[in-house]
């Protein structure tokens, strides 16, 4: 709260970003076992979709940018 600004106008704007609490609960929802792996894809999919319409960078579009890398062995 302002108080006694004198002659001063202000404007305060928080925008809270909270891309990544949403991709933590979907990883969360599919590791509790109440999304199966079609409806996690979908769900983050869907995510992808609509942070992109907003103008976000997303997981996916991080995944793109980087030139391929193979996985260790014992990781696939």
């Amino acid at each position: 709260m302002v108080k006694e600004s004198g002659n001063s106008d202000v404007d305060v704007t928080v925008n809270v970003e909270t891309t990544a609490l949403a991709y933590a609960l979907a990883c969360y929802y599919y590791a509790d076992g109440r999304l199966d792996k079609k409806q996690y894809e979908t769900m983050l999919r869907e995510m992808d979709h609509q942070f992109e319409n907003r103008g976000f960078k997303t997981s996916r579009s991080a995944e793109n940018d980087r030139p391929a890398q193979h996985r260790p062995f014992w990781l696939q």
